[in-house]
């Protein structure tokens, strides 16, 4: 595997061309190049949401064949070599290889299916035990264990947090609210940004700890920043956040720069860092090792990682998104 110094060298992410073809590439810091890995497959047009299997050697990604529909699930080696076209069903959306690298879950436009690798197989997310009315569009995660998926749904026409478990086909219902970004470090917490906590009337954006018997611990202060678009570190000891005061929704076409700060605390909420002062918000992702951070900017369309002691940042490419590091 190559590192830089040992550590954390390569990151997959999607860039467009001048045609209007998106690719996967991948990033190599000792290098500072970039390799297209899905050039070569011309049956397709578009290819997103790289994923690393758990082990490294593989990345899955949905891809838009020439026609134009359903996506597809395909998987390659690291270099781009031995792609193949799985048997996954559906029109693909947001994959997730299980922890054990067995199976990906994917979201087949709001219902959540599973493919087994081995079989080549797919199962959709059942429960026996209640009626899911529908699943999140947006996201879902696998629990450390790789036995469970949580996933937002809608019951009685609030938002809840369930968790489905995947043998037994069963879903529990954890708490009622607004989720924005959720993760799964350990097996029994959660933790989440979205709002949690109303203070005189207001709600307040802010990042919780969540156990699975619904009891919440909030992590931030509430005040008038919003602290959002969590993720953990590998080993679960650390997140990493981004604030910025809130912005409507129909607003963003004019703020397409708007700035934020990026910051690390661990998970308990104590020894706060600001890593930097300003920053285009984004999605962020934890290398590996944990030496560096790389986000994706929406409305920019940029890529930037930032180097967790130097604190050097770099701009790692344009029109692009979807980014993922190599374990």
């Amino acid at each position: 595997m190559n590192k830089q110094n040992g550590i954390d060298s390569q990151l997959a992410y999607v860039k467009s061309s001048a045609n209007n073809r998106y690719d996967i590439f991948l990033y190599d810091f000792n290098s500072n190049t970039s390799t297209n890995l899905t050039i070569s497959n011309q049956s397709v047009i578009g290819n997103f949401d790289p994923r690393w299997s758990p082990n490294g050697q593989h990345i899955a990604w949905s891809a838009t064949p020439n026609e134009g529909w359903p996506r597809q699930l395909w998987i390659m080696d690291t270099d781009g070599q031995n792609a193949y076209l799985t048997n996954a069903e559906g029109d693909i959306e947001i994959s997730r290889w299980s922890p054990d690298g067995s199976k990906i879950a994917y979201i087949n436009p709001y219902k959540i299916n599973i493919y087994d690798i081995k079989t080549d197989t797919t199962t959709p997310l059942k429960s026996a035990n209640m009626a899911v009315n529908d699943f999140s569009a947006n996201d879902f995660l696998w629990s450390p264990d790789s036995q469970s998926i949580a996933f937002q749904t809608v019951v009685d026409d609030f938002y809840c947090l369930a968790i489905a478990d995947i043998e037994n086909e069963t879903v529990q219902l954890v708490r009622k609210d607004m989720f924005d970004e959720v993760v799964w470090p350990q097996q029994d917490t959660i933790y989440f940004s979205g709002s949690p906590m109303q203070v005189n009337g207001k709600i307040f954006d802010s990042i919780s700890r969540l156990s699975l018997d619904g009891q919440v611990t909030n992590l931030m202060p509430l005040d008038a920043l919003q602290h959002s678009i969590l993720t953990i570190s590998p080993d679960g000891q650390q997140i990493a956040y981004f604030t910025f005061i809130g912005i409507p929704i129909n607003e963003l076409v004019n703020h397409p720069d708007g700035k934020g700060s990026l910051h690390v605390v661990d998970s308990d909420g104590q020894n706060h860092q600001e890593i930097l002062h300003e920053a285009i918000p984004g999605r962020i992702r934890w290398s590996h090792n944990q030496t560096k951070l790389a986000w994706g900017t929406n409305m920019t369309r940029r890529i930037y990682t930032v180097d967790l002691v130097s604190r050097e940042t770099r701009l790692i490419g344009e029109r692009c998104g979807d980014v993922a590091w190599r374990p």
